[in-house]
Protein backbone atom coordinates (compact mmCIF):
# COMPACT_ATOMS: atom_id res chain seq x y z
CA UNK A 1 0.00 0.00 0.00
CA UNK A 2 1.55 3.36 -1.09
CA UNK A 3 2.11 6.10 1.59
CA UNK A 4 -0.67 8.43 0.34
CA UNK A 5 -2.88 5.35 0.66
CA UNK A 6 -1.92 4.52 4.00
CA UNK A 7 -2.84 8.04 4.71
CA UNK A 8 -6.04 7.79 3.51
CA UNK A 9 -6.89 5.22 5.56
CA UNK A 10 -5.72 6.66 8.62
CA UNK A 11 -7.74 9.55 8.62
CA UNK A 12 -11.17 7.65 7.26
CA UNK A 13 -10.85 5.49 10.25
CA UNK A 14 -10.05 8.65 12.67
CA UNK A 15 -12.58 11.06 11.21
CA UNK A 16 -15.14 7.57 11.42
CA UNK A 17 -14.27 6.76 14.85
CA UNK A 18 -15.06 10.28 15.92
CA UNK A 19 -18.45 10.90 14.20
CA UNK A 20 -19.49 7.17 15.93
CA UNK A 21 -18.24 8.67 19.09
CA UNK A 22 -20.93 12.23 18.68
CA UNK A 23 -18.37 14.53 18.29
CA UNK A 24 -19.79 16.23 16.06
CA UNK A 25 -23.91 17.01 17.14
CA UNK A 26 -26.14 16.94 13.81
CA UNK A 27 -26.55 18.87 11.41
CA UNK A 28 -22.71 20.55 12.22
CA UNK A 29 -20.89 21.48 9.22
CA UNK A 30 -17.51 19.91 8.85
CA UNK A 31 -14.36 21.98 8.00
CA UNK A 32 -12.04 20.26 5.83
CA UNK A 33 -8.96 22.04 6.37
CA UNK A 34 -9.61 21.88 10.19
CA UNK A 35 -10.16 18.63 10.27
CA UNK A 36 -6.71 18.42 7.92
CA UNK A 37 -4.82 20.42 10.33
CA UNK A 38 -6.02 17.48 12.97
CA UNK A 39 -4.93 14.51 11.31
CA UNK A 40 -1.58 16.18 10.38
CA UNK A 41 -2.55 15.89 6.34
CA UNK A 42 -3.81 17.53 3.75
CA UNK A 43 -7.41 18.57 2.33
CA UNK A 44 -7.27 15.52 0.03
CA UNK A 45 -7.30 12.42 2.13
CA UNK A 46 -9.84 14.45 4.17
CA UNK A 47 -12.37 15.30 1.33
CA UNK A 48 -12.02 11.33 -0.17
CA UNK A 49 -12.75 9.94 3.74
CA UNK A 50 -15.64 12.58 4.10
CA UNK A 51 -16.97 11.07 0.30
CA UNK A 52 -16.40 7.44 1.69
CA UNK A 53 -18.76 8.49 4.83
CA UNK A 54 -21.45 9.60 2.62
CA UNK A 55 -21.55 6.53 0.75
CA UNK A 56 -21.32 4.96 4.50
CA UNK A 57 -24.85 7.66 5.46
CA UNK A 58 -22.52 8.59 8.31
CA UNK A 59 -22.44 11.75 6.53
CA UNK A 60 -24.65 14.78 4.29
CA UNK A 61 -23.24 16.46 1.50
CA UNK A 62 -24.42 20.14 1.95
CA UNK A 63 -26.83 21.57 -0.52
CA UNK A 64 -24.51 24.78 -1.04
CA UNK A 65 -21.64 22.45 -0.56
CA UNK A 66 -19.07 20.62 2.11
CA UNK A 67 -20.36 18.09 4.53
CA UNK A 68 -22.30 17.93 7.32
CA UNK A 69 -23.39 15.25 10.07
CA UNK A 70 -26.85 14.10 9.10
CA UNK A 71 -30.11 16.24 11.10
CA UNK A 72 -31.74 13.58 13.38
CA UNK A 73 -35.35 13.74 13.78
CA UNK A 74 -37.86 11.69 15.35
CA UNK A 75 -39.41 10.60 12.16
CA UNK A 76 -35.81 9.47 11.35
CA UNK A 77 -34.78 8.06 14.24
CA UNK A 78 -37.85 5.64 14.58
CA UNK A 79 -37.24 4.26 11.41
CA UNK A 80 -33.65 3.32 12.25
CA UNK A 81 -34.52 1.62 15.68
CA UNK A 82 -37.31 0.12 14.26
CA UNK A 83 -35.78 -0.91 11.04
CA UNK A 84 -32.50 -2.90 13.21
CA UNK A 85 -35.01 -4.21 14.86
CA UNK A 86 -36.65 -6.31 11.83
CA UNK A 87 -32.81 -7.52 11.33
CA UNK A 88 -32.38 -8.65 14.36
CA UNK A 89 -35.50 -10.59 14.68
CA UNK A 90 -35.12 -11.93 11.29
CA UNK A 91 -31.57 -12.99 11.63
CA UNK A 92 -32.92 -15.21 14.94
CA UNK A 93 -36.03 -16.34 13.08
CA UNK A 94 -33.58 -17.56 10.60
CA UNK A 95 -31.39 -18.86 12.56
CA UNK A 96 -29.26 -21.20 10.58
CA UNK A 97 -28.97 -24.78 11.88
CA UNK A 98 -25.82 -25.56 13.73
CA UNK A 99 -24.70 -22.26 14.27
CA UNK A 100 -22.07 -21.51 17.04
CA UNK A 101 -22.07 -18.90 20.08
CA UNK A 102 -19.17 -20.58 21.83
CA UNK A 103 -16.73 -18.48 20.27
CA UNK A 104 -18.19 -15.24 21.04
CA UNK A 105 -17.23 -14.11 24.52
CA UNK A 106 -19.94 -10.69 25.27
CA UNK A 107 -18.05 -7.67 26.90
CA UNK A 108 -20.78 -6.75 29.07
CA UNK A 109 -20.37 -8.83 31.63
CA UNK A 110 -17.29 -6.61 32.65
CA UNK A 111 -17.77 -3.13 32.04
CA UNK A 112 -20.43 -0.43 34.31
CA UNK A 113 -23.38 0.82 33.15
CA UNK A 114 -22.21 4.28 33.23
CA UNK A 115 -19.73 3.90 31.13
CA UNK A 116 -22.11 4.62 28.34
CA UNK A 117 -19.13 4.67 25.56
CA UNK A 118 -18.58 0.93 26.39
CA UNK A 119 -22.08 -0.08 26.96
CA UNK A 120 -22.64 1.43 23.35
CA UNK A 121 -19.69 -0.53 21.90
CA UNK A 122 -20.81 -4.20 24.35
CA UNK A 123 -24.45 -3.28 22.18
CA UNK A 124 -23.07 -3.55 18.62
CA UNK A 125 -20.79 -6.17 18.96
CA UNK A 126 -23.64 -7.88 20.60
CA UNK A 127 -26.11 -7.36 17.48
CA UNK A 128 -23.59 -8.12 15.22
CA UNK A 129 -23.35 -11.65 16.37
CA UNK A 130 -27.03 -12.36 16.73
CA UNK A 131 -26.88 -11.04 13.18
CA UNK A 132 -24.28 -13.67 12.28
CA UNK A 133 -27.05 -16.31 12.79
CA UNK A 134 -28.83 -15.97 9.38
CA UNK A 135 -25.70 -16.98 7.82
CA UNK A 136 -25.80 -14.24 5.36
CA UNK A 137 -23.38 -11.87 5.40
CA UNK A 138 -25.54 -9.05 4.08
CA UNK A 139 -27.53 -9.46 6.57
CA UNK A 140 -24.21 -9.13 9.23
CA UNK A 141 -23.28 -5.81 7.15
CA UNK A 142 -27.11 -4.24 6.90
CA UNK A 143 -26.69 -4.52 11.09
CA UNK A 144 -23.37 -2.96 10.92
CA UNK A 145 -24.53 -0.38 8.53
CA UNK A 146 -27.27 1.03 10.79
CA UNK A 147 -25.72 0.11 14.43
CA UNK A 148 -22.76 2.56 13.42
CA UNK A 149 -25.65 5.23 12.66
CA UNK A 150 -27.19 4.51 16.01
CA UNK A 151 -23.95 4.68 17.62
CA UNK A 152 -23.86 8.10 18.42
CA UNK A 153 -27.72 7.80 20.14
CA UNK A 154 -26.88 4.82 21.82
CA UNK A 155 -24.11 7.00 23.59
CA UNK A 156 -26.56 9.38 24.71
CA UNK A 157 -28.55 6.35 26.00
CA UNK A 158 -27.95 7.38 29.47
CA UNK A 159 -31.33 8.33 30.53
CA UNK A 160 -32.53 4.44 30.14
CA UNK A 161 -31.30 2.14 33.20
CA UNK A 162 -30.66 -1.59 33.46
CA UNK A 163 -29.09 -1.39 29.59
CA UNK A 164 -26.83 -3.82 30.70
CA UNK A 165 -29.42 -6.16 31.71
CA UNK A 166 -31.29 -6.12 28.72
CA UNK A 167 -27.98 -6.94 26.99
CA UNK A 168 -27.84 -9.97 29.26
CA UNK A 169 -30.76 -11.16 28.68
CA UNK A 170 -31.32 -10.66 24.92
CA UNK A 171 -28.04 -12.68 25.16
CA UNK A 172 -28.65 -15.79 26.93
CA UNK A 173 -32.19 -16.45 24.99
CA UNK A 174 -30.47 -16.04 21.91
CA UNK A 175 -28.12 -18.11 23.01
CA UNK A 176 -29.52 -20.95 23.93
CA UNK A 177 -33.75 -19.93 24.37
CA UNK A 178 -36.58 -20.42 22.11
CA UNK A 179 -36.33 -18.07 19.17
CA UNK A 180 -39.86 -16.73 19.98
CA UNK A 181 -38.67 -15.66 23.60
CA UNK A 182 -35.45 -13.91 21.95
CA UNK A 183 -37.02 -11.94 19.75
CA UNK A 184 -39.74 -10.80 22.07
CA UNK A 185 -36.79 -9.65 23.99
CA UNK A 186 -35.37 -7.80 21.14
CA UNK A 187 -38.92 -6.21 20.98
CA UNK A 188 -38.80 -5.31 24.02
CA UNK A 189 -35.38 -3.44 23.59
CA UNK A 190 -36.44 -1.46 20.79
CA UNK A 191 -39.78 -0.37 22.64
CA UNK A 192 -38.38 1.07 25.21
CA UNK A 193 -36.42 3.19 22.53
CA UNK A 194 -38.92 4.08 20.39
CA UNK A 195 -40.90 5.59 23.54
CA UNK A 196 -38.20 7.86 23.97
CA UNK A 197 -37.22 8.82 20.78
CA UNK A 198 -37.70 12.41 21.40
CA UNK A 199 -35.85 12.50 24.48
CA UNK A 200 -32.81 11.01 22.67
CA UNK A 201 -32.43 13.47 20.25
CA UNK A 202 -30.33 16.70 21.30
CA UNK A 203 -33.31 19.19 21.95
CA UNK A 204 -31.74 21.69 19.27
CA UNK A 205 -32.63 19.10 16.45
CA UNK A 206 -35.99 17.51 17.43
CA UNK A 207 -38.25 17.97 14.05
Amino acid sequence: MSPEAVAAERVYRGLKQVILEGRFAPGTMLVVTSLAREFGTSIAPVRDSMQRLVGERLLDLHIGGGFQMPRLTVDGLTDLYSWHQDLIKLALKFRRSGTSSSDYQPAFPSIDDNDTHAVAEATAELFLHIASYSGNPEHVEAVRSVGERLHATRIRETKLSNRLHELERIWALARSGPSRDAQEAVRRYHRRRLRQVSRLIPSEDQV
